[in-house]
């Protein structure tokens, strides 16, 4: 499609990419036991040549005028395809993987954690309940 067209479509809500980034900036937040001022998320058209190749999206977790915390999801065509962690701090650390293709991602989770779930009650049940989490966010 025409990349102008798309970025029409996606500002009027007819169509968009990937959903969500603002409720994981806030599942990451909730783990960390971090809570940030603001919660911003977005997506902008990747084109070339005027045409649409799909979609980067974002979840910004603001604390002042300071991002804290990001997450970001390149869904377009030819786009490297791996999975990144940054942590900035005292100790920085980076970790990138080869990729993993989400679907199987997504199923291997549910598998591994399917006995677990089975037993629980009902309502919502965050990854954080079920893998606690001990860092807390100082900021």
């Amino acid at each position: 499609m025409d990349a102008g067209e798309v970025e029409r479509l996606v500002k009027e809500g007819k169509i968009s990419g990937h959903v969500g980034y603002a409720e994981s900036v806030m599942l990451v937040c909730d783990a960390l036991k971090f809570k940030p001022d603001v919660v911003k998320e977005g997506q902008e058209v990747v084109a070339k040549d005027g045409v649409a190749l799909g979609l980067k999206g974002y979840g910004a977790a603001i604390k002042g005028d300071e991002e804290v915390v990001r997450v970001e999801f390149h869904a377009y065509s030819n786009a490297d395809e791996y999975e990144e962690v940054i942590i900035e701090g005292d100790n920085a650390i980076k970790w990138r993987s080869s990729g993993t293709k989400g679907d199987l991602g997504t199923v291997s989770v549910l598998i591994n954690l399917a006995e677990f779930i089975v037993n629980c009650k009902p309502g919502l049940i965050k990854m954080s309940d079920i893998i606690p989490f001990s860092s807390v966010l100082k900021h």
